[in-house]
């Protein structure tokens, strides 16, 4: 019934794809993440060209594009009529959603024979966005995978205007990564990098009163902030180190209205990860009050040794007057 209400009223669309989020995706997916995410959206622009009768005007994809894998996707979304959009997210968080909004408003506005956006994304900050669309009487289409998608968004979009992009993938690409032993695993993350991502966990424990921790918002608004130098690959693989370690596990748990599933971490709090990064927690804390004392004596020091300067400076002018 979708296929045919989009084939009798729309005919022009742009495609707008967070292609470094939809790898990341994938790799919880498949054992071939690469392979699964081109292939899932070559199967997109067939369905939206042959199924719906869309015609694709725009297509872009939003990455950092500095690691090998996402590098080598560069030229075959090329061929599937998606221009690589360059995004820097060094100095800044989440400016690949930023980006990706920004340029889908100008199309919205510039471009008013666009009938229907079609956003390969989850995120919640996407919200916004579509409604955007929508408010101007245009065609909304989500296509992520159901479990790396908000809960909001998909009910804001409801069921007949969000495909799950593992549906497109055969069976094949579905094969799920398996989880190496530790002589076969190759880390490079740093003990100091655990260290800081452990405090992390504490402070959204303390912050949030909640010892289970949403794997969303706390990746979205304390990892991208903390670690604001790492990809958004290299934060993930930092988690599923924590994973490796036994230091936390994640589960999926299906949302109130059974339409999705969101994952929570849960830590396992007496891990020595975790008992290391407290104890450290509360060494710094320690050190900041022994300095703040050690400044706050400095000032009453600092008054004394003024308090004795005047007193010298009035008896040296008393006795300049005496004499």
């Amino acid at each position: 019934m979708k296929k045919e209400i989009i084939r009798e009223a729309r005919r022009k669309s742009a495609v707008f794809v967070d292609y470094e989020n939809l790898y990341m995706s994938m790799r919880e997916e498949s054992n071939r993440p690469l392979e699964a995410t081109l292939e899932m959206l070559g199967r997109m622009v067939k369905w939206l060209t042959e199924d719906c009768n869309l015609k694709i005007v725009i297509g872009r994809a939003y990455g950092t594009w500095d690691f090998s894998a996402t590098r080598e996707a560069l030229q075959p979304l090329s061929f599937l009529g998606i221009t690589p959009q360059y995004v820097l997210t060094r100095r800044a968080r989440n400016t690949g959603d930023l980006k990706l909004c920004l340029d889908l408003l100008e199309v919205l506005i510039q471009r008013e024979e666009i009938d229907t956006f079609v956003i390969v994304g989850g995120d919640r900050d996407y919200i916004y966005i579509a409604e955007r669309i929508r408010e101007q009487a245009r065609e909304v289409l989500v296509v992520s995978p159901s479990r790396a998608t908000s809960v909001e968004f998909k009910e804001i979009i409801g069921q007949d205007n969000f495909i799950d992009a593992l549906s497109l993938l055969p069976p094949e690409l579905l094969e799920k990564p398996e989880i190496r032993d530790d002589g076969d695993q190759d880390v490079s993350i740093g003990h100091s990098d655990l260290m800081r991502c452990a405090r992390l966990f504490l402070r959204a424990r303390q912050e949030l009163r909640a010892t289970d921790i949403w794997l969303g918002p706390f990746f979205k608004s304390y990892m991208n902030e903390e670690f604001a130098n790492m990809s958004n690959l290299q934060r993930k693989d930092l988690i599923s180190e924590l994973v490796r370690r036994e230091a936390i596990e994640i589960e999926d748990r299906e949302d109130r209205y059974g339409s999705g599933t969101f994952s929570v971490v849960l830590p396992n709090w007496s891990h020595d990860i975790f008992t290391e990064a407290e104890a450290d927690g509360n060494s710094e804390a320690a050190g900041t009050e022994e300095a703040a004392g050690a400044d706050d004596g400095n000032m009453f020091m600092m008054d004394d040794s003024a308090d004795a300067d005047e007193s010298d400076a009035e008896g040296m002018d008393r006795g300049d007057a005496a004499e």
